[in-house]
């Protein structure tokens, strides 16, 4: 059996977070979402880099919640998750981290949805 010392598998670590940011370019692409299709390749790439990068210090492992993280960090807004609401479903315990995404679409009331997509809200 082979086995990678921690050096050796850090060294693929770019080429892994490249490919997921590759595939979640890819399925936005193919999303209907108009926020996501007035962005430019470099400009999508590099949101779906930030955001993936948010979406892992929530915990976020899985490439399923990392994608609907960045999908949602694009289509409500970049900085929906610090919604008071959101967050604490984000930084709930008792959620296990990849399920928090799940947690967001059954709890938060529309009007909540709506706060953290508006700017004005978000900025207060």
């Amino acid at each position: 059996m082979l086995t990678l010392r921690r050096g050796q598998q850090k060294a693929f670590e770019p080429l892994v977070e490249d490919a997921l940011v590759e595939r979640i370019f890819v399925f936005l692409r193919q999303r209907p979402e108009p926020e996501v299709h007035r962005l430019d390749d470099a400009h999508l790439r590099a949101a779906i880099r930030a955001g993936v990068a948010q979406g892992r210090s929530f915990g976020l492992t899985w490439q399923s919640s990392l994608g609907a993280f960045v999908g949602l960090s694009i289509v409500v807004g970049p900085r929906f998750h610090e919604h008071p609401a959101v967050r604490a479903i984000l930084t709930d315990e008792a959620i296990p981290p990849d399920e928090r995404i799940a947690a967001l679409r059954d709890r938060l009331t529309e009007e909540e949805w709506r706060e953290a997509s508006d700017p004005e809200v978000m900025t207060r």
